[in-house]
């Protein structure tokens, strides 16, 4: 069974706050403490459950830019994690791929953060 987080960033100190609960007409999310947070509704992202293949072993979430390395190409693609019909798929300006059959998923950063 997949885990259901979600995350975003705070509107006091703009720090990323992740929970599998928030409330989203009044854009609220629980952090670690069990205190509700404001957060801005413009960087809600949901856990996709997908680990980078690296050593950090980090969540891969929604609106990361992430680069996938599939069996079936040497080509490495770059895009940003989207939820697009029934699943999270990897996206640049000109097409859309699975987060599937690969050999390795690099997290490059979030686009909400600058990292990238």
């Amino acid at each position: 069974m997949r885990e259901i987080l979600f995350r975003a960033k705070r509107l006091d100190n703009g720090e990323w706050v992740e929970s599998a609960t928030i409330k989203l007409f009044t854009e609220e999310i629980l952090d670690e403490y069990s205190e509700w947070q404001e957060y801005d509704n413009n960087t809600i992202c949901q856990f996709t459950g997908l680990r980078d293949t690296t050593e950090s072993n980090a969540r891969i979430w929604e609106n990361d830019r992430a680069e996938m390395k599939r069996f079936a190409c040497s080509i490495p693609i770059v895009g940003v994690v989207k939820y697009v019909g029934s699943g999270f798929v990897l996206a640049d300006a000109t097409d859309t791929w699975e987060l599937d059959g690969y050999k390795s998923l690099t997290r490059l950063g979030s686009i909400h953060d600058g990292e990238v």
